[in-house]
Parts: C-alpha cells; structure tokens; sequence
C-alpha cells in the first residue's frame, strides 16, 4: 500500500504519521498561512482518514484567534479603515498587539504637531480620515524600555507587513501598507529622516 503525500509516495510500512503531519505543518507555512495539499490514497482505510481528520483539525483550530484585543484596542479597531481591520483582524490571531490610536481630531492632530511627536499639521495625517487609514500599535507586552527597543519595532514591524503582503497576494485586502520606520519603502530603516515606529498607514 502506497500513500501520496506532498508529492511523495511513500510506503505503508515506513507511515510515520506525526513525522509526516507535522513535515507538511512545517513544509506549507507562509506568513503564517497554512496550506496543507490534499492527501490522496488509493485505499479508504484507518491512517488516510485519521490523517484527513487531523488535517481539518488543523483548521479549525487555526480559524480561532489566539489572542483578543482588549477594551481600549477595540474602540481603535473600529475607527479603522476597513482594510486594515482586515490586517489587524488577522494578525490578533497569532500575534498579541495593542492598538494606542486611529482615528485622530485635527485638534488631537495639533497638539502631536506643536509637541514635535508629528511632523504632519491637522488635516494631512491618515489618522484625520474617517475611517483612519492609519493606526499606531505596539507589540504586547510592551515594557516603558521598549520604546528605545528598536529591534523590537523593526522585528514586529518586519511581522505586519508580511501578514499584509500576503493578505493582499490572496485578493484579501487591495492596498498596500507603510511603516513608520521605513517612510520610502526601500528596506533600509537608517535612512529614515523621522522614526514613527507604531505608525501603520495604508497607501
């Protein structure tokens, strides 16, 4: 008996079934999304189906967030864009983060302007449209020391728009994103005149 498995056949007897699941687990990764390639056998017997079952386990499991987002990230939420609602809905689902702002007022916009935290004068942020296209979030837990982490900004930030590329690679979201670490999207955040690394916008 012979099974056909990520294109590989391989024999009954050398079936090591978590060895094999978890291969494909591994082998099917991409920005976190899973695709697992159909098992197909020329038998219906016990191991092809318990392998279908954990597969659809997988799943399952998998559509359930991991994480949630708390009272204050919530109300952030759903001042969002909606396309990144689809972004951040995602990313709760593997990743803890805390939303810290969406929408934002022109006077809200002012008092970050004239404080030096933005460089951008009511009115010509992101944050000032209705629904935001631009939100600031951090990773949780956030220490106060973090806020100089800049390897954490970047390794976080790096997580974001990979989940982002591969949303709208899926036809799931149709724009694309910025990070505040890397305002001209080269790659290369030591070029970059003013460090906003919460800043998410869609562009």
């Amino acid at each position: 008996m012979y099974y056909t498995i990520d294109n590989r056949t391989i024999k009954a007897g050398e079936l090591d079934f978590w060895a094999i699941l978890w291969d494909s687990f591994i082998r099917k990764i991409k920005y976190f999304g899973i695709f697992f390639e159909p098992v197909t056998t020329g038998y219906s017997d016990k191991a092809a189906i318990e392998i279908d079952v954990s597969l659809a386990a997988f799943f399952f499991i998998w559509s359930f967030p991991m994480y949630s987002y708390g009272t204050r990230s919530t109300s952030v939420f759903e001042t969002l864009h909606p396309e990144l609602q689809i972004l951040f809905g995602e990313i709760i689902k593997v990743k803890n983060v805390s939303l810290l702002e969406g929408y934002r007022s022109n006077e809200r916009q002012q008092e970050l302007f004239d404080a030096g935290k933005s460089k951008v004068k009511p009115g010509g942020s992101k944050h000032n449209r209705w629904p935001s296209e631009a939100v600031d979030q951090i990773p949780y837990p956030f220490h106060k020391g973090d806020w100089e982490d800049r390897d954490k900004f970047h390794l976080h930030a790096g997580f974001v728009l990979g989940v982002a590329a591969r949303l709208k690679a899926e036809g799931m979201m149709t724009r694309d994103v910025r990070w505040g670490g890397d305002w001209d999207k080269d790659w290369e955040a030591s070029d970059n005149a003013f460090d906003d690394f919460p800043h998410i916008e869609l562009i």
